[in-house]
């Protein structure tokens, strides 16, 4: 144990360290005020976002409606020229068969049928397309396994087939 001989500077060391902490507290105060202003700030930029982002999809959802709202006015308006169309058919065809109800029968049944028509001949080349995506897909398939295992289920099943 080593004595301090000079008295003084044994009492300089605790009159330093608390003005040390008073100095601290100070700087811890400024410190935790700093730190609630940027919390205060980041706050305020999260409502921005937040606020930003609500308005966009606010200003989506708007035009999502006045989207559909033009598509109906659209279709409506396609449908009513259409009907005209038909009506105005119905009634030259019935006035030249001489009987009204002829003109109906004929554009009703002509709609008709071509509407059949046009749905088989589009299922017909659906179901073609999906035959030749299948067939090129296991065509791939057998080229892969040529290429990976230098045979492939095909061949394997023909010379199953032949023992």
């Amino acid at each position: 144990m080593t004595s301090n001989p000079d008295p003084n500077s044994a009492q300089e060391t605790p009159h330093s360290e608390a003005s040390d902490e008073d100095q601290a507290i100070p700087d811890l105060q400024e410190f935790a005020r700093k730190i609630e202003e940027l919390w205060e700030y980041f706050q305020i930029y999260l409502r921005a976002r937040w606020n930003r982002n609500k308005a966009a999809w606010r200003d989506g959802l708007i035009h999502l409606g006045l989207g559909l709202i033009m598509a109906l006015l659209a279709t409506a308006a396609l449908f009513t020229a259409v009907v005209f169309v038909f009506y105005g058919g119905a009634l030259a065809i019935g006035e030249r068969l001489g009987h009204p109800w002829a003109g109906y029968l004929v554009t009703g049944g002509g709609f008709l049928l071509f509407t059949g028509l046009g749905a088989r001949w589009m299922i017909s080349s659906l179901r073609k397309q999906s035959l030749k995506k299948k067939l090129r897909e296991y065509e791939q398939t057998i080229r892969q396994e040529n290429e990976k295992f230098g045979t492939n289920i095909v061949e394997r099943a023909a010379a199953a087939n032949r023992n």
